[in-house]
């Protein structure tokens, strides 16, 4: 694959945020916190599944879902700690498995996170309080 194949991978992740990040907000008030964390477990999930073939297409499908999965993320999830505990336990699952090491565990925690929000979540609904004049 060359360099301008992967850099059009990672420009149409980021693209993909960017568009998505734009109308998730608000999906989180209307259709409810619970519903979009389970959509963001199983956006991810199916991005992590694509990325593990070598396929040019399917990659690039990869990194729109990854996309809409980070703006997902970033929209109902605290997230800063996390990702600094991700890439520090991602870099040590690399250095002892190999680089698909820590996709196969982001899987596994991300069933671990759905089946929790799905039997231990009640939905909660942002504010729908009219702002006044």
């Amino acid at each position: 694959m060359g360099l301008t194949q992967i850099a059009t991978l990672f420009l149409t992740g980021f693209v993909s945020s960017a568009f998505a990040g734009t109308a998730v907000g608000s999906l989180a008030d209307t259709h409810g916190r619970k519903r979009i964390c389970i959509i963001y477990c199983f956006t991810m999930i199916s991005a992590l599944f694509l990325r593990l073939v070598n396929i040019y297409y399917l990659l690039f499908c990869s990194h729109i879902l990854s996309g809409l999965s980070t703006a997902l993320h970033y929209s109902v999830f605290e997230s800063c700690i996390s990702a600094i505990l991700a890439g520090i336990l991602s870099n040590a699952l690399v250095d002892i498995w190999g680089y698909k090491a820590p996709y196969f565990a982001s899987i596994i925690l991300l069933c671990t996170v759905c089946t929790v929000i799905t039997s231990t979540w009640t939905e909660n609904y942002g504010s729908h309080q009219k702002a006044e004049i």
